[in-house]
């Protein structure tokens, strides 16, 4: 992913999205409770001592929420609530994921839960949810109800799959024995979800026809299952990029693949290494040679290549203008990488 570039394409959208971050925070009655400055937090608009400072987060998926919307109607101020809706959902998920997987740090700083306790980690990530949904219905005096029902559904499906993906990950980890097809179940759940939600709820706000919502989810799932992979190829093989989830026992695409059609020897070794309590950089560095052995590399390279063909393919179905398509096929290079 070349966020450089996607901050740059979609700057224009940012300051919508941040505004309407904050016309939420309108909604709660009690809005002087502490409950609410950990949000701020999480959503980096305070530090841990309760001081303000400007947040450098992205706000890609709210963003990426306006860009979809743009397509079916260029008035995008009565839109940003529900940009904003898709960026506290992915908030909320990330507050809960923190504390599931015992990560100390989100955005370069401490987490919720590593800074108030697990409880109260809870209480944010579950305000954040309610706070996404009271956000969608701010719009009620522009969205039709017919319309503002399918965001609520469009939202909270987009919730429950990445619940169920974050189930079936937890529960891969534990296995060795996974295959494509279950690794892809998780993948589209988890990772494609959010991103096929936020540009579905985009369609919606602007009045797409059902066909065109479709699609966009469609385009976002593929999206996000794409750029989820090509992170994973980051994650072995490029020593800056390499990350605590080829270390914590995830099964990643280059492992999963290499595995399905590994001789039983090589099945042994990289199992040898996955039932370790602990693995450490020099095992990743042995996976790494016993999964070139096997072509997974190629293999995994190839499926993003597919990947994005068949997000492109998403993307003529719309019978979009010229400039429209050269856009969204450039945000799609630069969402999923790899050349």
């Amino acid at each position: 992913m070349n966020r450089d570039r996607l901050s740059e394409l979609l700057s224009s959208h940012r300051p919508l999205v941040e505004q309407a971050l904050k016309d939420s925070f309108e909604i709660p009655s009690d809005r002087n409770l502490s409950l609410y400055r950990m949000m701020h937090f999480q959503l980096g608009w305070i530090d841990e001592s309760g001081e303000p400072q400007i947040s450098d987060n992205e706000r890609l998926y709210g963003c990426l929420c306006l860009e979809s919307a743009y397509l079916f109607d260029s008035d995008l101020v009565e839109k940003a609530p529900i940009a904003a809706a898709v960026e506290l959902l992915k908030e909320s998920i990330q507050t809960h994921e923190d504390m599931q997987t015992a990560n100390q740090y989100r955005y370069g700083r401490s987490a919720v839960w590593w800074l108030w306790g697990p409880a109260q980690s809870i209480n944010v990530g579950d305000g954040l949810h309610a706070l996404a949904r009271l956000s969608l219905f701010t719009t009620e005096k522009s969205l039709q109800t017919e319309s503002l029902l399918a965001a609520v559904g469009s939202l909270d499906s987009s919730a429950l799959s990445y619940y169920e993906g974050q189930y079936i990950d937890l529960e891969l980890q534990e296995r060795i024995d996974v295959s494509v097809k279950e690794y892809m179940k998780m993948a589209k759940a988890k990772y494609g979800s959010l991103l096929g939600g936020a540009l579905s709820l985009g369609a919606i706000a602007s009045g797409a026809k059902q066909a065109e919502v479709q699609i966009m989810q469609k385009l976002g799932e593929a999206i996000g299952v794409a750029s989820l992979v090509s992170e994973e190829i980051e994650a072995i093989w490029n020593p800056s990029r390499q990350s605590g989830r080829a270390l914590n026992k995830s099964k990643l695409y280059p492992i999963v693949v290499g595995l399905e059609d590994a001789p039983l020897p090589q099945k042994r070794e990289l199992g040898g290494y996955y039932f370790k309590r602990v693995m450490d950089i020099d095992d990743l560095a042995a996976i790494k040679a016993i999964l070139e052995s096997l072509g997974a590399k190629e293999k995994t390279e190839l499926f993003v290549k597919e990947q994005k063909i068949y997000a492109k393919t998403l993307l003529q179905s719309l019978n979009l203008n010229s400039t429209a398509t050269d856009r969204w096929n450039e945000l799609i290079e630069n969402l999923v990488g790899q050349k």
